[in-house]
């Protein structure tokens, strides 16, 4: 993999150090960079990869590594500027996991795993409570929710795992969205497995339409905890 700067790639917050703006998408996200997000311009993806690997949008790129237990970085997702997400071509997904840190948090509080979809939602649980102390991890989509956990449980078989549920529209015939049944399939699998799912109300809703100009509905901790920061 290409994450050192004799690739083109850099780590976000030494970018932030030498005085490069926030890129775009952490920026709309209101999150803040860690040690563990790199990020590159397709031209440096080209220049190790090769030009007919993998088609990237122009423009700055986020990378987060995905981290596979027993066999380090398996694959890598990008983000661009616009918020759209790309995986390496070939990469390896079941399992693999993007950590928001490179050693446990330590913050006092009991030692717990922290698991979201996206890498908005858990740079935001990671930010926004002093409380939460442990290994923070990022499975990137839904369908990856149980092989994430279970592995998790198999490497920390007595730590509690803490799954934070995006709040997704129900499709026809379904109870919930994909992101809470994908949940409950884990939990159900997974020991000492907590799901949080974030409490939305109507005024919520319009709140959060409001500051972002859309329709579209909030649907995890990263829209909560913009909401949260809106009431203020």
């Amino acid at each position: 993999m290409f994450f050192g700067a004799d690739y083109g790639a850099y780590p976000t917050v030494s970018m932030e150090w030498q005085g490069t703006s926030r890129h775009p998408y952490l920026e709309r996200k209101h999150v803040e960079p860690t040690e563990a997000m790199y990020e590159c311009r397709r031209e440096n993806f080209e220049a190790y990869f090769g030009k007919d690997y993998q088609r990237l949008p122009e423009g700055r790129l986020l990378v987060f590594p995905l981290m596979k237990t027993g066999a380090g970085v398996v694959s890598a997702q990008f983000i661009a500027e616009d918020g759209s997400k790309y995986f390496l071509r070939n990469g390896e997904m079941k399992g693999a996991y993007w950590p928001a840190t490179f050693n446990p948090v330590d913050r006092g509080a009991p030692q717990k795993i922290h698991i979201a979809e996206g890498v908005a939602t858990l740079l935001s649980v990671l930010q926004q409570s002093e409380q939460r102390s442990g290994i923070f991890i990022s499975c990137m989509n839904a369908g990856n929710i149980k092989p994430v956990a279970k592995a998790m449980r198999e490497q920390y078989p007595l730590a509690e795992i803490v799954l934070y549920a995006d709040v997704d529209k129900p499709r026809d015939g379904h109870q919930y969205g994909v992101g809470i049944e994908k949940a409950q399939e884990a939990q159900a699998e997974v020991p000492n497995m907590k799901i949080l799912v974030p409490p939305f109300s109507d005024s919520d809703i319009q709140r959060f339409k409001a500051i972002t100009r859309s329709e579209k509905a909030p649907t995890d901790w990263n829209d909560y905890y913009r909401i949260w920061e809106a009431r203020e």
